[in-house]
């Protein structure tokens, strides 16, 4: 009886002995940060998302706290965090993307920019001249930059990322001059040729915004005479011309229609 207590306290001691070795390793300069490297940037450099990180070279790869240097780099609206990971023995490599703006928000004479989620990345002034989208009858109950806005109405909000995403996509948000949200389930825009677009609800965005890459869109939005086109119905446009009460013949039957 003795014997085996003796050998299960020497195994015991053995593998106490093993565990302080290993943390000893672990804490060692072998498992020190010597580099961070960052991709998936546009035009941030990686030494500015290594600064902005706070990850300090020298401290050890298993101290790292990943959540903090999320928080730390996502500080810049631009930039958002896709992966951080540890590169054994002493990397580490920071994954990111930038956000880009794709449309205002008016709000009591400034223009809350917007990217294509929602995530505000910054308000300047309404004089300011830009080349967005305008994003109009759209309540901000409140607003923080490098946060999503704050409507009031996820419904609302969802709408308006399912279009913003789909454009930015595209990238057609250089033909498009305002978006109405007034109504979410019957979203219009306009064209910056004056071409009204009535989009409906917020479903099926991709085959809807895909007739304002088509000919027919290219054709009646460059002709003289303005009117509306209608894609609430995915696989088929219906464009109504808007005529003018001074003109004698007038016939609101007057349609043409694009299939697919």
């Amino acid at each position: 009886m003795r014997r085996k207590r003796r050998g299960k306290g020497i195994l015991i001691f053995l593998v106490l002995l093993m565990l302080v070795a290993a943390v000893g390793f672990l804490s060692t300069e072998f498992f020190q940060i010597r580099s961070i490297t960052a991709y998936g940037q546009k035009t941030i450099s990686a030494d500015d998302i290594s600064t902005l990180s706070g990850i300090p070279i020298g401290e050890n790869i298993f101290k790292l706290d990943k959540s903090l240097a999320k928080e730390r780099i996502e500080s810049n609206p631009f930039l958002k965090v896709i992966d951080i990971r540890r590169n054994y023995p002493d990397k580490v490599v920071i994954e990111v993307s930038e956000r880009t703006a794709c449309a205002v928000i008016p709000y009591l004479g400034s223009n809350i920019i917007i990217d294509p989620e929602g995530i505000i990345l910054g308000v300047v002034d309404a004089s300011d001249g830009h080349d967005y989208p305008t994003i109009t009858d759209i309540y901000i109950k409140s607003f923080v930059v490098g946060q999503p806005i704050n409507c009031g109405d996820d419904y609302q909000l969802k709408a308006l990322q399912r279009i913003l995403e789909e454009i930015d996509k595209e990238q057609i948000g250089g033909e498009i001059v305002e978006i109405n949200m007034k109504n979410s389930d019957d979203i219009y825009m306009t064209s910056r040729a004056g071409l009204v677009i009535r989009i409906g609800q917020a479903i099926d965005i991709p085959k809807k915004l895909r007739w304002l890459k088509s000919q027919e869109f290219i054709q009646l939005n460059n002709s003289d005479i303005k009117g509306m086109l209608d894609v609430t119905i995915p696989n088929k446009a219906i464009y109504t011309p808007i005529k003018e009460e001074n003109k004698e013949n007038k016939d609101d039957g007057n349609r043409g229609e694009t299939h697919e």
